[in-house]
């Protein structure tokens, strides 16, 4: 529960309109498909601000949350190795760049390969 609210405190901060219709699963995470709109798409696009070091601490911190909460659901589709390893990758690299390490730009960016893993693991429209 506090993830959640933690995660719901970013949104807002952050300024992106949370849509009423979204519900969390039965863990409390919140859809992938938000978690995906918040870490990579405008207005945020936080993993991009992060990978360029103008994210504030809180910012960066958020990302790291938001990749938890991505890392502890099941896959949509595909294996769960393979979904363990590519977010394992993202929440690795979001907490290099929450410990300032000074190569966390660059893991972040090659941890966030939005079509290897989109490939294995996104639905089907």
């Amino acid at each position: 529960m506090q993830r959640l609210l933690v995660i719901f405190l970013g949104l807002a901060v952050s300024g992106i309109a949370i849509n009423s219709a979204w519900t969390a699963d039965d863990a409390g995470h919140p859809p992938i498909k938000l978690i995906m709109k918040q870490a990579f798409k405008k207005p945020t696009e936080l993993q991009k601000r992060v990978v360029k070091g103008v994210a504030d601490a809180a910012e960066t911190k958020e990302l790291l949350t938001l990749f938890q909460a991505l890392a502890a659901q099941s896959p949509p589709r595909g294996e769960q190795d393979s979904w363990q390893e590519k977010t394992g990758l993202l929440v690795e690299a979001a907490q290099a760049a929450v410990a300032g390490e000074a190569d966390a730009g660059t893991r972040l960016r090659k941890a966030a390969n939005c079509a290897a893993c989109h490939k294995k693991h996104k639905p089907a429209k």
